[in-house]
């Protein structure tokens, strides 16, 4: 009988430096975001989301993710700017599942 997936199997891990920055406002573009985060610590790589087919072909999907250098850095970013409102919005940053 096959073993069944547990929590610890599906679940990726935690990044200690990279963060999904969500909920974002149609409007807010890449700048918006890198001078918002730039003081909080040296960006090491920043993605920007974009929808490549269908009828929202070349809008923003609302998230983006952005990689500290360090991880002080990192939980810096989260304690001053999760629930911070931008265009009216809550932002909702958090710590970023890496890809195995």
């Amino acid at each position: 009988m096959p073993e069944k997936p547990t929590a610890a199997k599906k679940d990726a891990p935690l990044s200690e430096t990279r963060l999904y920055i969500g909920n974002l406002d149609p409007s807010v573009d890449e700048y918006t975001i890198l001078k918002l985060f730039e003081p909080l610590g040296r960006i090491k790589e920043f993605n920007f989301l974009f929808h490549q087919h269908g009828p929202k072909s070349g809008q923003p999907r609302g998230y983006c993710f952005l990689e500290y250098e360090s991880p002080q850095a990192t939980w810096r970013a989260i304690r001053a700017l999760h629930n911070y409102r931008l265009k009216n919005r809550p932002l909702v940053v958090s710590t970023a599942s890496v890809s195995i």
